[in-house]
């Protein structure tokens, strides 16, 4: 498992477009918090400071997910990786057998 831990940070001044982008994040994040049973706590944005931290609380943990997602399909490639020379010399019946295992 993942032993990394990776976080957001937004620097800088956000534009206009930054702060509909930021705002469009944080409604839909709410839209959803308010459909949870029972409801969760809605994520402020009255403020520079609040929106910030808003969108960076929604899109930590969809880095750490991805980060997650990534080292899932690179065991997948090694696995794939490791089993491809064997498939490739096995003889018919070996490849029965592996698959008849697997079943």
């Amino acid at each position: 498992m993942a032993t990394i831990i990776l976080t957001v940070n937004a620097t800088g001044t956000a534009d206009e477009e930054d702060r509909r982008a930021m705002n469009l994040a944080i409604d839909r994040e709410n839209e959803a918090r308010a459909a949870q049973t029972p409801p969760g706590t809605p994520l402020p944005k009255s403020n520079a400071l609040e929106r910030k931290a808003s969108y960076e609380a929604i899109f930590g943990p969809k880095v750490q997910s991805a980060h997650l997602s990534l080292i899932h399909e690179a065991g997948q490639q090694t696995l794939f990786r490791n089993l491809r020379p064997l498939w490739d010399a096995a003889n018919d019946a070996k490849r029965a057998a592996a698959i008849a295992a697997l079943q």
